[in-house]
């Protein structure tokens, strides 16, 4: 008996709670080599290898079902057929984490600039072309179906796999501008580097923008939208291409519609 470890100095060597063996115990994945008829178990020197493999695999995120799948018809060509998988995921998961850290930065860093703007700026800029992961078009929605659509859009495997619901913008096309219908969104948007990776890709035209902020809630845009108009007519300026709307302050850092920042770019052209 001075080879075997009770269940308590066996937790202790792997810093585990005595209730997780009893747990392996019970469902079949992780048995003591001895257990006394008084309930005591015993655990071999030779397990110690055997929890170690499953420490692994959990720590891959393998369910304790599939672990024990595993253990009861483990071989050389399993474990390399596991391990290629769980390579190919962690690669996945790698690049996913790329992207969030990116949208992250892009983040603090538009936040940082939001904190300076008085509110009323309207710019003149060149912008480079950008990739977009697209919706299909909108018709009219009320309330409910916009929600219902954005949420279909988030829920596409190329928008979980490559973005976040904090980079999705909203696009209005030349026709419905012109007709001042601002509510009226003709797309869901979202940036995207890999352009292999999304089932419909937008190209952001390279261009001339007007660049605006407006304040306040989504439902008062037009104000800012009347802004821009005027601008453009005092500029000899006139809309060529879509808009995009993204919120620049919303409610990861305000609280509250009323306190929002939202971005408009429209392309332009001179007349």
């Amino acid at each position: 008996m001075n080879q075997y470890f009770t269940t308590g100095e066996f937790a202790k060597l792997w810093g585990v709670k005595k209730q997780t063996l009893f747990h392996y115990d019970e469902i079949g994945i992780f048995k003591p080599a001895i257990k006394k008829p008084n309930g005591y178990r015993y655990y071999s020197y030779q397990q110690f290898e055997v929890f170690g493999v499953i420490s692994v695999l959990k720590e891959m995120g393998m369910s304790l079902q599939e672990i024990k799948t595993y253990l009861d018809s483990r071989s050389p060509e399993q474990l390399i057929h596991l391990f290629s998988q769980k390579i190919d995921q962690i690669d996945r998961e790698i690049e996913h984490l790329k992207t969030l850290k990116q949208i992250m930065h892009e983040k603090v860093e538009m936040t940082k600039r939001a904190i300076l703007l008085i509110g009323d700026e309207i710019e003149l800029k060149q912008m480079e072309a950008e990739y977009f992961m697209i919706s299909p078009e909108l018709d009219q929605f009320n309330h409910r179906e916009f929600f219902d659509h954005l949420s279909e859009f988030m829920k596409r495997e190329d928008f979980n796999s490559y973005t976040t619901w904090d980079s999705v913008g909203v696009m209005i096309d030349p026709q419905r501008l012109a007709k001042k219908e601002y509510l009226d969104y003709t797309h869901f948007y979202s940036r995207i580097e890999d352009v292999t990776q999304a089932q419909t890709v937008f190209l952001k035209p390279k261009g001339l923008y007007l660049i605006a902020y407006h304040r306040g809630s989504y439902d008062t845009t037009y104000q800012t939208y009347d802004r821009m108009i005027e601008f453009a007519k005092q500029n000899n300026l006139e809309f060529s291409g879509y808009s995009y709307e993204e919120f620049i302050l919303d409610e990861i850092s305000v609280i509250g519609y009323d306190n929002y920042l939202t971005q408009i770019q429209i392309q332009v052209q001179l007349k």
